[in-house]
Protein backbone atom coordinates (compact mmCIF):
# COMPACT_ATOMS: atom_id res chain seq x y z
CA UNK A 1 0.00 0.00 0.00
CA UNK A 2 1.24 3.49 -0.89
CA UNK A 3 0.30 6.64 0.99
CA UNK A 4 1.84 9.87 -0.26
CA UNK A 5 5.40 9.21 -1.37
CA UNK A 6 5.96 6.21 0.91
CA UNK A 7 5.15 2.53 1.05
CA UNK A 8 2.99 2.21 4.14
CA UNK A 9 2.28 -1.53 4.20
CA UNK A 10 3.16 -4.74 2.36
CA UNK A 11 1.44 -8.11 2.66
CA UNK A 12 -0.97 -10.68 1.22
CA UNK A 13 -4.53 -9.70 0.34
CA UNK A 14 -6.65 -9.52 3.46
CA UNK A 15 -3.74 -8.78 5.81
CA UNK A 16 -3.33 -5.09 4.96
CA UNK A 17 -6.12 -2.71 6.00
CA UNK A 18 -7.15 -0.63 2.99
CA UNK A 19 -8.45 2.90 3.70
CA UNK A 20 -11.91 3.79 2.36
CA UNK A 21 -11.77 5.28 -1.11
CA UNK A 22 -8.29 3.96 -1.90
CA UNK A 23 -7.59 3.03 -5.53
CA UNK A 24 -6.80 -0.68 -5.85
CA UNK A 25 -4.69 -1.95 -8.74
CA UNK A 26 -5.50 -5.43 -10.03
CA UNK A 27 -1.96 -6.72 -10.72
CA UNK A 28 -2.82 -10.40 -11.10
CA UNK A 29 -0.28 -11.97 -13.49
CA UNK A 30 2.01 -8.96 -13.19
CA UNK A 31 5.17 -8.38 -11.16
CA UNK A 32 5.85 -5.45 -8.84
CA UNK A 33 9.51 -4.52 -8.35
CA UNK A 34 11.46 -1.68 -6.72
CA UNK A 35 12.59 1.15 -8.96
CA UNK A 36 15.82 0.25 -10.78
CA UNK A 37 19.21 1.89 -10.25
CA UNK A 38 21.95 2.53 -12.81
CA UNK A 39 25.01 2.83 -10.56
CA UNK A 40 27.38 4.07 -13.26
CA UNK A 41 26.32 6.69 -15.77
CA UNK A 42 27.32 10.05 -17.21
CA UNK A 43 25.65 12.95 -19.02
CA UNK A 44 22.89 13.45 -16.46
CA UNK A 45 22.87 17.12 -17.47
CA UNK A 46 21.01 16.10 -20.64
CA UNK A 47 17.25 16.08 -20.06
CA UNK A 48 16.35 13.49 -22.70
CA UNK A 49 18.53 10.86 -21.03
CA UNK A 50 16.98 11.52 -17.63
CA UNK A 51 13.49 11.20 -19.12
CA UNK A 52 14.37 7.92 -20.81
CA UNK A 53 15.59 6.43 -17.52
CA UNK A 54 12.64 7.66 -15.50
CA UNK A 55 9.94 6.54 -17.95
CA UNK A 56 11.41 3.04 -18.13
CA UNK A 57 11.64 2.46 -14.39
CA UNK A 58 15.21 3.52 -13.61
CA UNK A 59 14.33 5.87 -10.78
CA UNK A 60 17.88 6.45 -9.49
CA UNK A 61 21.17 7.06 -11.31
CA UNK A 62 24.75 7.57 -10.13
CA UNK A 63 26.82 9.95 -12.25
CA UNK A 64 30.43 8.82 -11.88
CA UNK A 65 32.26 11.79 -13.39
CA UNK A 66 31.33 15.05 -15.00
CA UNK A 67 32.93 18.42 -15.45
CA UNK A 68 32.12 21.00 -12.79
CA UNK A 69 29.86 22.80 -15.28
CA UNK A 70 27.98 19.59 -16.13
CA UNK A 71 27.68 18.78 -12.43
CA UNK A 72 26.14 22.17 -11.65
CA UNK A 73 23.77 21.94 -14.62
CA UNK A 74 22.65 18.42 -13.74
CA UNK A 75 22.20 19.17 -10.04
CA UNK A 76 20.05 22.21 -10.84
CA UNK A 77 17.99 20.25 -13.36
CA UNK A 78 17.28 17.43 -10.91
CA UNK A 79 16.73 19.53 -7.78
CA UNK A 80 14.43 22.08 -9.37
CA UNK A 81 12.00 19.73 -11.10
CA UNK A 82 8.78 18.20 -9.85
CA UNK A 83 8.52 15.94 -12.91
CA UNK A 84 8.20 12.32 -11.67
CA UNK A 85 9.93 11.13 -14.85
CA UNK A 86 13.23 12.65 -13.67
CA UNK A 87 15.19 10.13 -11.57
CA UNK A 88 17.11 11.07 -8.45
CA UNK A 89 20.85 11.36 -9.09
CA UNK A 90 24.02 10.90 -7.04
CA UNK A 91 26.95 12.97 -8.27
CA UNK A 92 30.75 12.82 -8.15
CA UNK A 93 31.67 15.83 -10.25
CA UNK A 94 35.30 15.79 -11.49
CA UNK A 95 37.42 12.76 -10.69
CA UNK A 96 40.66 12.79 -8.69
CA UNK A 97 43.90 11.72 -10.39
CA UNK A 98 47.57 12.69 -10.60
CA UNK A 99 49.51 14.38 -13.40
CA UNK A 100 50.51 11.80 -15.95
CA UNK A 101 47.37 9.81 -15.12
CA UNK A 102 44.47 8.94 -17.36
CA UNK A 103 44.27 11.64 -20.07
CA UNK A 104 40.80 13.08 -19.62
CA UNK A 105 39.57 16.63 -19.42
CA UNK A 106 37.28 16.23 -16.40
CA UNK A 107 39.79 15.47 -13.65
CA UNK A 108 41.45 17.32 -10.80
CA UNK A 109 45.15 16.48 -10.71
CA UNK A 110 46.65 16.09 -7.25
CA UNK A 111 50.16 17.15 -6.28
CA UNK A 112 50.56 15.71 -2.77
CA UNK A 113 48.82 13.90 0.07
CA UNK A 114 47.75 17.22 1.55
CA UNK A 115 46.46 18.33 -1.83
CA UNK A 116 44.46 15.08 -1.97
CA UNK A 117 42.77 15.95 1.31
CA UNK A 118 42.19 19.55 0.24
CA UNK A 119 40.64 18.65 -3.15
CA UNK A 120 38.45 15.95 -1.61
CA UNK A 121 37.07 18.53 0.79
CA UNK A 122 36.70 21.02 -2.06
CA UNK A 123 34.48 18.60 -4.00
CA UNK A 124 32.40 17.70 -0.95
CA UNK A 125 31.99 21.40 -0.15
CA UNK A 126 30.89 21.88 -3.76
CA UNK A 127 28.04 19.47 -3.06
CA UNK A 128 29.08 16.18 -4.64
CA UNK A 129 27.68 13.04 -3.01
CA UNK A 130 30.72 10.83 -3.43
CA UNK A 131 34.29 10.85 -4.72
CA UNK A 132 35.69 9.02 -7.74
CA UNK A 133 39.38 8.25 -8.23
CA UNK A 134 41.17 6.99 -11.33
CA UNK A 135 43.46 4.00 -10.77
CA UNK A 136 44.42 2.89 -14.26
CA UNK A 137 47.91 2.40 -15.68
CA UNK A 138 47.13 2.60 -19.40
CA UNK A 139 48.33 -0.91 -20.16
CA UNK A 140 44.97 -1.91 -21.63
CA UNK A 141 45.54 0.79 -24.28
CA UNK A 142 49.21 0.01 -24.88
CA UNK A 143 50.22 3.15 -22.99
CA UNK A 144 51.82 4.01 -19.65
CA UNK A 145 49.93 6.27 -17.24
CA UNK A 146 50.88 7.26 -13.75
CA UNK A 147 48.76 5.94 -10.87
CA UNK A 148 48.39 7.75 -7.56
CA UNK A 149 50.36 6.22 -4.66
CA UNK A 150 48.63 4.39 -1.84
CA UNK A 151 49.29 7.22 0.63
CA UNK A 152 47.37 9.65 -1.56
CA UNK A 153 44.48 7.25 -2.14
CA UNK A 154 44.24 6.46 1.58
CA UNK A 155 44.10 10.18 2.36
CA UNK A 156 41.20 10.63 -0.08
CA UNK A 157 39.28 7.72 1.41
CA UNK A 158 39.92 8.81 5.00
CA UNK A 159 38.81 12.38 4.24
CA UNK A 160 35.68 11.27 2.39
CA UNK A 161 34.69 8.69 5.00
CA UNK A 162 35.10 11.26 7.77
CA UNK A 163 32.35 13.19 5.99
CA UNK A 164 30.23 10.09 5.35
CA UNK A 165 30.94 10.08 1.62
CA UNK A 166 31.76 6.97 -0.37
CA UNK A 167 34.70 6.53 -2.75
CA UNK A 168 34.48 4.72 -6.10
CA UNK A 169 37.63 3.64 -7.96
CA UNK A 170 38.02 3.31 -11.73
CA UNK A 171 39.95 0.04 -12.14
CA UNK A 172 40.76 -2.27 -15.07
CA UNK A 173 43.95 -4.07 -13.97
CA UNK A 174 44.45 -6.58 -11.18
CA UNK A 175 47.20 -4.64 -9.43
CA UNK A 176 45.11 -1.46 -9.37
CA UNK A 177 42.20 -3.47 -7.93
CA UNK A 178 44.53 -4.54 -5.12
CA UNK A 179 45.64 -0.92 -4.69
CA UNK A 180 41.98 0.13 -4.42
CA UNK A 181 41.41 -2.49 -1.73
CA UNK A 182 44.55 -1.38 0.13
CA UNK A 183 43.20 2.17 0.08
CA UNK A 184 39.78 1.16 1.42
CA UNK A 185 37.53 2.29 -1.43
CA UNK A 186 33.85 1.36 -1.31
CA UNK A 187 33.29 0.07 -4.82
CA UNK A 188 35.09 -0.80 -8.02
CA UNK A 189 33.90 0.80 -11.25
CA UNK A 190 34.53 -1.43 -14.31
CA UNK A 191 36.09 -4.87 -14.57
CA UNK A 192 39.56 -6.39 -14.29
CA UNK A 193 40.58 -7.17 -17.88
CA UNK A 194 44.24 -8.17 -17.76
CA UNK A 195 43.97 -11.45 -15.84
CA UNK A 196 41.84 -13.70 -13.68
CA UNK A 197 41.10 -12.30 -10.22
CA UNK A 198 42.72 -14.69 -7.70
CA UNK A 199 40.69 -16.39 -4.99
CA UNK A 200 42.41 -14.44 -2.20
CA UNK A 201 41.50 -11.10 -3.80
CA UNK A 202 37.90 -12.21 -4.25
CA UNK A 203 37.81 -13.30 -0.60
CA UNK A 204 39.16 -9.90 0.38
CA UNK A 205 36.44 -8.08 -1.56
CA UNK A 206 33.83 -10.18 0.21
CA UNK A 207 35.40 -9.60 3.62
CA UNK A 208 35.57 -5.82 3.15
CA UNK A 209 32.16 -5.56 1.42
CA UNK A 210 33.75 -3.88 -1.60
CA UNK A 211 31.23 -3.81 -4.43
CA UNK A 212 31.90 -4.43 -8.11
CA UNK A 213 29.98 -2.43 -10.73
CA UNK A 214 31.17 -4.35 -13.82
CA UNK A 215 29.87 -2.13 -16.69
CA UNK A 216 29.94 -4.95 -19.23
CA UNK A 217 28.03 -2.94 -21.81
CA UNK A 218 30.87 -0.46 -22.28
CA UNK A 219 33.08 -3.36 -23.42
CA UNK A 220 30.59 -5.30 -25.53
CA UNK A 221 30.98 -4.37 -29.20
CA UNK A 222 33.60 -1.74 -28.38
CA UNK A 223 36.50 -3.83 -27.10
CA UNK A 224 38.14 -7.04 -28.44
CA UNK A 225 35.98 -10.06 -27.68
CA UNK A 226 38.61 -11.78 -25.46
CA UNK A 227 38.53 -8.80 -23.08
CA UNK A 228 34.73 -8.88 -22.91
CA UNK A 229 34.95 -12.58 -22.08
CA UNK A 230 37.58 -11.88 -19.41
CA UNK A 231 35.30 -9.30 -17.79
CA UNK A 232 32.44 -11.80 -17.81
CA UNK A 233 34.64 -14.60 -16.47
CA UNK A 234 35.78 -12.43 -13.55
CA UNK A 235 32.19 -11.42 -12.87
CA UNK A 236 31.22 -15.11 -12.86
CA UNK A 237 33.93 -15.93 -10.29
CA UNK A 238 33.00 -13.01 -8.06
CA UNK A 239 29.29 -13.80 -8.24
CA UNK A 240 29.75 -17.50 -7.54
CA UNK A 241 31.87 -16.63 -4.50
CA UNK A 242 29.19 -14.26 -3.16
CA UNK A 243 30.88 -10.90 -3.77
CA UNK A 244 28.49 -7.90 -3.78
CA UNK A 245 27.64 -6.73 -7.31
CA UNK A 246 25.63 -3.73 -8.47
CA UNK A 247 24.45 -2.93 -11.96
CA UNK A 248 25.90 0.00 -13.88
CA UNK A 249 26.41 0.58 -17.60
CA UNK A 250 28.91 3.48 -17.76
CA UNK A 251 26.20 5.15 -19.83
CA UNK A 252 27.34 7.66 -22.41
CA UNK A 253 25.99 8.48 -25.88
CA UNK A 254 26.01 5.34 -28.00
CA UNK A 255 25.02 3.02 -25.17
CA UNK A 256 21.51 1.93 -24.25
CA UNK A 257 19.54 4.50 -22.31
CA UNK A 258 16.48 3.73 -20.20
CA UNK A 259 16.11 0.19 -18.80
CA UNK A 260 19.61 -1.42 -19.01
CA UNK A 261 18.53 -4.55 -20.88
CA UNK A 262 21.90 -5.01 -22.59
CA UNK A 263 23.79 -4.95 -19.30
CA UNK A 264 21.32 -7.40 -17.79
CA UNK A 265 21.75 -9.76 -20.75
CA UNK A 266 25.54 -9.65 -20.40
CA UNK A 267 25.29 -10.30 -16.66
CA UNK A 268 23.08 -13.32 -17.37
CA UNK A 269 25.65 -14.57 -19.88
CA UNK A 270 28.22 -14.30 -17.07
CA UNK A 271 26.20 -16.76 -15.01
CA UNK A 272 24.08 -14.49 -12.82
CA UNK A 273 20.52 -15.70 -12.27
CA UNK A 274 17.60 -13.38 -13.14
CA UNK A 275 17.06 -12.77 -9.42
CA UNK A 276 20.72 -11.90 -8.90
CA UNK A 277 20.57 -9.45 -11.80
CA UNK A 278 17.43 -7.81 -10.40
CA UNK A 279 18.96 -7.53 -6.92
CA UNK A 280 22.10 -6.00 -8.46
CA UNK A 281 19.87 -3.42 -10.18
CA UNK A 282 17.72 -2.64 -7.15
CA UNK A 283 18.80 -3.45 -3.58
CA UNK A 284 22.55 -3.51 -4.26
CA UNK A 285 22.42 -0.60 -6.67
CA UNK A 286 20.67 1.45 -4.01
CA UNK A 287 23.38 0.51 -1.49
CA UNK A 288 26.24 1.57 -3.78
CA UNK A 289 24.51 4.90 -4.34
CA UNK A 290 23.86 5.45 -0.63
CA UNK A 291 20.10 5.16 -1.11
CA UNK A 292 19.64 1.86 0.72
CA UNK A 293 17.75 3.31 3.67
CA UNK A 294 15.15 4.77 1.27
CA UNK A 295 15.14 2.68 -1.92
CA UNK A 296 15.96 -0.69 -3.40
CA UNK A 297 13.28 -2.91 -1.85
CA UNK A 298 9.50 -2.94 -1.50
CA UNK A 299 9.00 -2.55 2.25
CA UNK A 300 7.13 -0.26 4.64
CA UNK A 301 8.72 3.12 5.21
CA UNK A 302 10.67 3.25 1.97
CA UNK A 303 10.06 5.72 -0.84
CA UNK A 304 7.42 4.53 -3.29
CA UNK A 305 9.61 3.99 -6.34
CA UNK A 306 8.20 0.96 -8.14
CA UNK A 307 7.99 -0.75 -11.51
CA UNK A 308 5.09 -2.97 -12.57
CA UNK A 309 5.54 -5.30 -15.55
CA UNK A 310 3.31 -7.86 -17.24
CA UNK A 311 4.79 -11.31 -16.84
CA UNK A 312 7.57 -12.74 -14.70
CA UNK A 313 11.10 -11.31 -15.07
CA UNK A 314 12.48 -14.37 -13.28
CA UNK A 315 11.42 -16.29 -16.38
CA UNK A 316 12.24 -13.58 -18.93
CA UNK A 317 14.17 -10.44 -17.98
CA UNK A 318 13.08 -8.96 -21.29
CA UNK A 319 9.67 -8.07 -19.86
CA UNK A 320 11.39 -5.32 -17.84
CA UNK A 321 12.10 -3.52 -21.10
CA UNK A 322 9.16 -4.50 -23.27
CA UNK A 323 6.13 -5.02 -21.00
CA UNK A 324 6.06 -2.09 -18.58
CA UNK A 325 2.66 -1.34 -17.14
CA UNK A 326 3.40 1.31 -14.52
CA UNK A 327 6.35 3.28 -13.14
CA UNK A 328 6.06 5.17 -9.85
CA UNK A 329 8.60 7.69 -8.60
CA UNK A 330 8.02 9.20 -5.16
CA UNK A 331 4.55 7.65 -5.30
CA UNK A 332 3.70 9.58 -8.47
CA UNK A 333 3.09 8.19 -11.94
CA UNK A 334 6.10 8.49 -14.26
CA UNK A 335 4.68 6.11 -16.88
CA UNK A 336 1.40 4.23 -17.22
CA UNK A 337 -0.32 1.80 -19.55
CA UNK A 338 -3.09 1.14 -17.05
CA UNK A 339 -6.66 0.81 -18.25
CA UNK A 340 -9.81 1.44 -16.25
CA UNK A 341 -10.26 -2.33 -15.89
CA UNK A 342 -7.01 -2.52 -13.93
CA UNK A 343 -8.28 -0.25 -11.18
CA UNK A 344 -10.91 -1.93 -9.01
CA UNK A 345 -12.01 1.23 -7.33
Amino acid sequence: MIQGDRISAVGPRGTVPIPPGAAILNARGWTILPGFVNAHAHDTHILSYLLDWGREGVTAVRNLVSTETEFNTSRSLVSQTSDPRIPRVRFTGPCLDIRGGRPRGNGIFLASVEDARRQTNFLLDLGVDLIKVYLEDGSMFGETWQVMPLEMLAAIVETAHARRARVSAHVQELWTLELALDGGVDDIAHSVLDREIPDDVIARMIRTGTYLVPTLEIYDGWWPRPLVERAQANLRRLNEAGAPIALGTDFEPGLQTGMPATEMRLMREAGMTPMQVIVAATKRGAHVCGFDSELGTIEPGKIADALVVAGDPLVDLGVLKTRKILVLHNGRVAFSRLTSASVLR
